[in-house]
């Protein structure tokens, strides 16, 4: 007993408590996918944030220190881009640790300043960290510890509540209440177990469980989809390349992706003549699309506008010729009255299947370094940050897509969202609430994605997590379109239905009959962020409250 009492000392300090739980957290992650690692994470993170002192020289420098290792592992995908990915990988790893760091001193100044208990403290404060991250800089939601449970719906259903955060948040409770018992501790008279407090833990997880697995058999009861034989089901075609993408590509490397896709077109309407729609994913149209005012109101030539014009009518040709209305990912370029310059978005865009244009949609929440490079204007021409950024402009709002069935009449009404924009709940919430507000309210979401620059990782699985909680925050059915990605349909209730291959190309087939409309609009909309706003404000009172006292207390001495 005294080995054993001399080990768990020497383990009691700080670093190894802290790495433990970021090594449990690294296992949860895609792809080990070891997904019950994830509830002995704040199991071992609990005993360093209820203990008084920190043990050890410079804590906090050492719970900086394991966040970093934690997130250069968990994004390590960023470098598949390039070489000059190397530095906005380390850059991004040492940005997310701060919001790792802010966790541990919020929830320690909640404990010890505000002598709130550990169990109460740490959700809080983990809500408060994800809601910053999710907000600064665009937000990042990536690699979240609550999206290591999307393979099992029943137990995430109350995400419909106050969104993902609240999946978070019961990890994180549930792993501070058996840490309670976590039997290491600086004092060698204390015991090791306390039978009592481990039988409280276990009812009070045993409790937390059943009420969160009720909720969810409650929630996915119901068929997500309820089946009419008396009207023909609508069938969309989910087209999956598997194209990688590079930063310097090869002449005529955009031209073959284009005729790849094409081949995947040909192959849907070969299995299936009757398709209501194909889905292209983001940036895979060869062709970009144009809106341009009339030559001699603008000061555009001739020559650009018949050349812009034929890119256009090549685009509603393959409509046409394919006899069926395609969602693509493409470029566009719009025109503005007097000006010298064109708007540059990423789009999706709808046609028809007689070529007639009906919805696009410009992205509105652009990828960092991607499409934008910050403070732009300020650094040289040269500069190869600068050359490599793909500038795009940003789309100022959701736009409704009537879906055509092939008698020309409006199936469904749907709201489409470009890669990373899924995996930023406050902007798929605010874009349903909008076109909900403008009487389209949608049945389905859309998201057209090129995740080939991530080389098949585990981005990709990380990405499909994120479709899986829009579905379930908002209970609407959920299409994913994805170059080297996973293409799939997933139900309101975060059941994935359909999911192509890892690294075939496939056309994923879904058939719509009718869409369940929910009888009630999600808690979520309602709630919005106020409840993870919340957690921000009390984390930072705590935060600044701990702080002054330290000041003040140094002036003293």
């Amino acid at each position: 007993m005294e080995r054993f009492c001399h080990w768990t000392e020497r383990c009691n300090r700080t670093f190894p408590l802290v790495m433990s739980g970021m090594i449990c957290y690294t296992l949860a992650l895609p792809r080990f996918d070891l997904y019950f690692f994830a509830w002995l994470a704040p199991f071992f993170w609990t005993p360093v944030i209820g203990r008084e002192k920190l043990a050890g020289n410079f804590p906090y420098r050492k719970i900086y220190l394991a966040a970093v290792l934690f997130w250069l592992t968990a994004v390590h995908w960023i470098c598949c881009i390039g070489w000059p990915a190397y530095f906005g990988w380390i850059a991004m790893s040492f940005y997310l640790a701060f919001f790792m760091l802010f966790f541990f001193a919020a929830a320690r100044s909640l404990v010890h300043r505000w002598k709130w208990p550990v169990v109460t403290a740490m959700p809080v404060a983990w809500v408060a960290g994800e809601g910053l991250q999710r907000h600064l800089l665009g937000g990042f939601s990536f690699a979240a510890i609550e999206h290591t449970q999307f393979r099992f719906p029943l137990l995430i259903q109350f995400a419909d509540l106050i969104g993902e955060y609240g999946v978070g948040a019961f990890i994180i409770f549930i792993g501070a209440v058996l840490g309670r018992n976590l039997p290491v501790t600086p004092d060698k008279e204390r015991k090791l177990f306390h039978f009592k407090k481990c039988l409280s833990s276990v009812l009070i997880c045993a409790v937390s469980f059943s009420v969160v697995l009720g909720y969810g058999y409650y929630r996915v009861m119901p068929s997500s989809l309820r089946l009419n034989k008396n009207r023909k089901p609508y069938q969309i075609a989910l087209l999956q390349g598997t194209d990688v993408a590079m930063l310097d590509p090869p002449d005529g490397w955009h031209e073959k992706v284009y005729e790849n896709y094409l081949n995947l077109v040909r192959r849907a309407v070969k299995e299936n003549p009757d398709l209501d729609l194909m889905i292209w994913p983001e940036s895979t149209s060869l062709y970009p699309w144009s809106e341009f005012l009339p030559p001699g109101q603008t000061r555009q030539t001739q020559e650009i506008y018949e050349r812009f014009a034929e890119a256009n009518d090549f685009v509603k040709r393959v409509a046409r010729y394919f006899d069926t209305a395609m969602l693509y990912g493409t470029g566009s370029y719009v025109e503005r009255s007097g000006e010298d310059d064109l708007l540059t978005y990423n789009s999706a865009l709808l046609i028809e299947r007689h070529g007639k244009p009906l919805a696009r949609y410009d992205k509105m929440q652009l990828v960092i370094f991607g499409e934008y490079l910050p403070f732009a204007d300020w650094l040289p021409d040269g500069f190869f940050l600068k050359t490599l950024c793909q500038r795009a402009d940003r789309g100022q709002e959701p736009r409704n897509f009537p879906l055509p069935n092939r008698s020309g009449e409006t199936a469904f009404n749907a709201s489409v969202n470009i890669c990373f924009e899924s995996s930023i709940p406050q902007l798929i919430r605010e874009q349903v609430l909008t076109l909900r507000r403008q009487g389209h309210e949608p049945d389905l979401l859309i998201n057209i994605s090129y995740d080939g620059w991530f080389h098949h990782s585990s981005q990709i699985d990380m990405h499909l997590a994120t479709h899986v909680f829009r579905a379930i925050e908002n209970r609407k059915p959920y299409l994913s379109a994805a170059n080297a990605g996973f293409s799939a349909f997933i139900d309101s209730n975060g059941n994935i239905i359909r999911c192509g291959p890892r690294k075939v190309p496939s056309v994923v087939p879904v058939e719509l009959s009718d869409v369940r409309k929910e009888s009630r609009i999600p808690p979520y909309h309602y709630l919005k962020d106020w409840i993870s706003g919340t957690c921000v404000l009390l984390s930072l009172l705590a935060l600044v409250w701990g702080i002054a006292l330290r000041l003040i207390r140094l002036l003293i001495k």
